[in-house]
């Protein structure tokens, strides 16, 4: 296989979607994008987040995750892209000839990083091929376009005659005398070191106590004008090193590959998660990796909101996880249960479950088997807009109709509190003709909702429930589980806290006290 792309097996990205999608504030995945963004904040990762690779490039970026989790393969495509990094660093940097000398020098330098991304990471992949640690087709035809590389005439010269050029750069030195006012510039370096040289002179004071000395010329990268003269009366004297300088520098102008500048942003995708992955793992969270086969059952166990996740850990909270199957036939999970229960934070915690396996990644699970999508599509209720005029269920009508009129074929559809300003009755029609709409699609989905009648009578439907502990106090578990029984009303906790129950009520309309300031109608 041709080398193309580390994201994708069969083309090439030109360009990456400028906005997120809408489900990503839905989903809160825009709060745990931006966490791993600032493991990568040389670069701008965000945009490869926003668009999910066909089936083929799911399977392919899955496999290629697991390689470069291993601490070889991660440590390498790390330091690949730090070489790369200061490569492009020395390049740009070159641009701004405000010396020929220093401009010539920072391009050989260029090159030498260039150079040592290449044949660093060619190197440290054909160790993990021969230890049968390479198991996915995208690392291995990378492998084969470095080696392919390293082999090319042109390509070697340029490796060989960079670091011949810069074993001489790095060794250069000469030795600068004062003497009756002059300055004398030699060739070579004295005897021993400058340390020594201080403490032999100035050993008295101090001056050279170990770790105390720092280089004077490491401040800036332009050349003061002290430098500048210094080296050209040295090069004026003794030329040959410039001179060869200047040649190597200007024999080599385009020399980097288009596929390594390509691969240096693309693995940004992959290093930048998996340093958040690590962090959320050393936190306590758990990841898998998961299935993806068609002909099991969808399930998950332990599967947990991560955006979530990420800021009860900051205010020390428990996480909740809660597991889920989807058995032969079923469709959609109708969610119900007390307000604050964890219903949405469920429907949320699946789709991110379902985001992160379509992205080709670990997901927010201790196991999971997840179906192939060829969407993820949410509608969540929002505030009413004053602008807009049109009243709460008219936008929600609003932002479902191009959601049910896409091709929305065989996706994974989230559905939080719909039609919550309708009619009682009106909402179960409305909402169970959107259920048979998707379940029509060959959709699956979560729909959370407080109309505990929804779904009754459409099949392929689940009712799940989000739970309370039993106990007088009703506290919420934000358990979700299966409860095909008739629910039980959970208002009875708030009546309670508040105390309006009937008997509460009774005895207080008994008592005209309560009444006291004008407050007689109830």
């Amino acid at each position: 296989m041709n080398f193309i792309s580390i994201l994708e097996p069969e083309r090439v990205w030109d360009k990456w979607p400028d906005r997120a999608p809408a489900y990503f504030l839905d989903l809160n995945i825009d709060q745990i994008l931006k966490l791993i963004q600032e493991e990568s904040m040389d670069y701008n990762i965000a945009p490869m987040y926003y668009q999910f690779p066909d089936r083929e490039g799911m399977t392919y970026r899955r496999e290629i995750y697991q390689d470069i989790k291993q601490p070889e393969i991660f440590e390498s495509l790390q330091k690949f892209s730090e070489n790369m990094r200061h490569s492009n660093h020395m390049e740009r940097t070159h641009v701004a000839k405000d010396n020929e000398m220093q401009g010539c020098i920072w391009r050989t330098e260029a090159i030498y990083y260039y150079c040592m991304a290449v044949s660093g990471l060619h190197d440290v992949l054909k160790n993990a091929l021969e230890q049968n640690m390479i198991r996915s087709e995208g690392l291995k035809s990378l492998y084969g376009y470095l080696d392919a590389l390293q082999k090319d005439e042109s390509f070697a010269k340029m490796q060989e005659d960079v670091r011949a050029i810069w074993d001489k750069i790095k060794s250069f030195r000469f030795t600068l005398t004062i003497q009756d006012n002059r300055l004398v510039i030699k060739e070579g370096a004295t005897d021993g070191t400058y340390e020594s040289f201080l403490e032999e002179n100035f050993g008295q004071y101090n001056v050279a106590k170990k770790d105390s000395l720092h280089s004077p010329y490491m401040g800036s990268q332009m050349l003061s004008g002290l430098e500048k003269k210094l080296l050209m009366a040295y090069f004026t004297k003794y030329p040959k090193l410039l001179k060869e300088i200047v040649a190597f520098a200007a024999g080599y102008t385009n020399y980097k590959k288009e596929e390594l500048l390509r691969l240096e942003q693309e693995v940004q995708f992959y290093l930048s998660y998996y340093r958040f992955q690590r962090k959320c793992q050393k936190q306590g969270f758990v990841f898998t990796c998961p299935g993806c086969d068609d002909k099991k059952p969808m399930e998950a166990s332990g599967v947990y909101d991560l955006a979530l996740a990420c800021v009860n850990y900051l205010q020390d909270k428990e996480v909740i996880s809660n597991d889920f199957t989807y058995a032969q036939g079923e469709q959609f999970f109708v969610v119900n249960g007390p307000n604050q229960g964890g219903k949405t934070t469920f429907a949320r915690s699946v789709g991110q479950l379902v985001y992160f396996t379509k992205m080709g990644l670990d997901v927010n699970a201790v196991s999971a088997n997840i179906h192939y999508f060829t969407d993820l599509l949410t509608h969540f209720s929002v505030e009413e807009s004053m602008e807009t005029g049109q009243g709460k269920l008219m936008e929600e009508l609003s932002r479902l109709s191009p959601i049910m009129r896409a091709n929305c074929r065989h996706a994974f559809v989230i559905i939080n509190e719909l039609f919550t300003t309708a009619a009682h009755y009106d909402g179960c029609i409305m909402g169970a003709r959107v259920l048979e709409h998707f379940t029509g699609c060959d959709c699956k989905g979560v729909y959370v909702t407080h109309l505990r009648e929804l779904g009754n009578a459409c099949d392929g439907v689940v009712r799940l429930a989000a739970m309370l502990d039993g106990t007088a106090a009703h506290r919420r578990t934000y358990r979700v589980i299966r409860n095909t029984a008739e629910l039980d009303g959970y208002a009875e906790d708030i009546v309670n806290k508040y105390q309006l129950s009937y008997d509460d009520l009774h005895e207080r309309l008994k008592n005209p006290a309560w009444m006291e300031g004008g407050n007689a109608s109830c």
